[in-house]
């Protein structure tokens, strides 16, 4: 897959802020080459389909999150990811872990190439980001049931959408609707099945 040009790894650090060596906390990497660094998962696909067990043909927003938010030294499970996020300053890690922020999709889950209008959205969803975090509980509750409540009024507003241009299409062809599926079939005659035993119906069908 093609690189993610320079110019929009340095807007992904004026979106996200940058790490104390420069590095942005915000990169772009595509699932079917993103893999695990260390430990016995290390080789292993980062991010994978749950449904085909295959890694997401797409690009995917990461986010660099500190170490003290992935547990303690302790706790760390060092036989499946091996070295503890801090202790590893290479890139895979830069002294913290790289999870996931947002997949880079359409609405259907579809490829989207990296362009300008895909940078755009990500300033913004960030943006958003940041001011949800700036809530406090009760005002955070309230966004999620506002929100909930548009996507359910937008969902019945499409239902009705989609029944009525059902409507419009039946009857706009009802005949031909209501003809076919009572249609029958009946085999060629070089095709005929073997029916001997069988009580034979009075006639033949036709269409």
């Amino acid at each position: 897959m093609e690189a993610i040009s320079e110019e929009f790894k340095k807007r992904l650090g004026d979106i996200g802020g940058r790490l104390p060596d420069g590095t942005p906390k915000l990169r772009l990497v595509f699932g079917e080459d993103c893999r695990r660094p260390h430990g016995k998962l290390a080789g292993t696909h980062k991010y994978l389909d749950p449904d085909t067990g295959k890694p997401y043909p797409f690009w995917i927003l990461e986010m660099w999150v500190p170490p003290e938010l992935c547990g303690s030294r302790e706790s760390w499970p060092y036989d499946l990811f091996g070295t503890y996020p801090a202790d590893c300053g290479m890139d895979c890690c830069n002294h913290g872990f790289w999870g996931i922020k947002t997949p880079i999709v359409s609405p259907n889950w579809e490829f989207l190439p990296i362009n300008e209008s895909v940078i755009q959205s990500i300033e913004r969803k960030q943006f958003m980001d940041i001011q949800f975090s700036m809530l406090d509980e009760k005002a955070r509750l309230e966004a999620l049931d506002t929100h909930l409540s548009e996507r359910e009024k937008n969902a019945d507003a499409k239902s009705l959408e989609d029944y009525i241009e059902l409507s419009d299409h039946y009857f706009a062809n009802k005949e031909g609707e209501d003809n076919a599926d009572n249609r029958i079939f009946v085999f060629p005659e070089h095709i005929q099945p073997n029916a001997k035993g069988i009580r034979e119906p009075v006639g033949r069908p036709t269409i």
